[in-house]
């Protein structure tokens, strides 16, 4: 199995993954999960009631969240009774020990390495291919490739994943 980008996504699906006895390898273009990219993440403090989220990940708590649409409109949110309606993450600490615990379950790591396309068989994914920085490409045959790269997925694209919509976005919203 081939993980696709070690953040969050990519390194539980590689633990689970490795656990459940697959040879499994994640790759990171970087030296480490998040390294170029320190955001923070937000979550949900309705999660805390199914996982616990040690606090050493938890950059700052959110008490109040005001949602605002191109048409003025507004929506406030505030939770009274407890204060917190959610965290944010320090995505640099919590994608690293994420990536540790998929690496304690058995998972092959490949850093500073690149996916550089797919292979496909009768229209199966069979093959990656990447490149290992200042390396030889690679192309390692995978009954399962997760593509974990985020919301600008070159995966999903190679896949053919993305299909155009029809839908249309009337307003735009920001958040504060």
């Amino acid at each position: 199995m081939w993980s696709l980008w070690g953040g969050p996504g990519g390194s539980m699906a590689a633990k689970t993954c490795a656990k459940f006895g697959l040879d499994t390898v994640l790759v990171e273009r970087e030296e480490y999960p998040n390294k170029p990219n320190s955001l923070g993440c937000l979550v949900d403090r309705r999660l805390c009631e199914y996982i616990k989220i040690d606090e050493r990940f938890v950059d700052s708590v959110i008490r109040l969240i005001k949602v605002s649409s191109s048409d003025g409109t507004e929506i406030q949110m505030q939770e009274p009774k407890i204060g917190e309606i959610s965290y944010v993450l320090n995505r640099k600490t919590f994608d690293r020990e994420i990536l540790k615990i998929a690496l304690k379950e058995g998972t092959e790591y490949l850093n500073r390495t690149r996916a550089i396309g797919l292979i496909k068989e009768d229209g199966v994914i069979k093959e990656v291919k990447a490149k290992i920085e200042e390396r030889e490409d690679l192309e390692i045959r995978s009954n399962i490739v997760i593509g974990a790269d985020g919301v600008e997925s070159k995966v999903g694209k190679w896949a053919d994943l993305y299909k155009k919509s029809d839908i249309s976005i009337d307003n735009m919203w920001g958040a504060s």
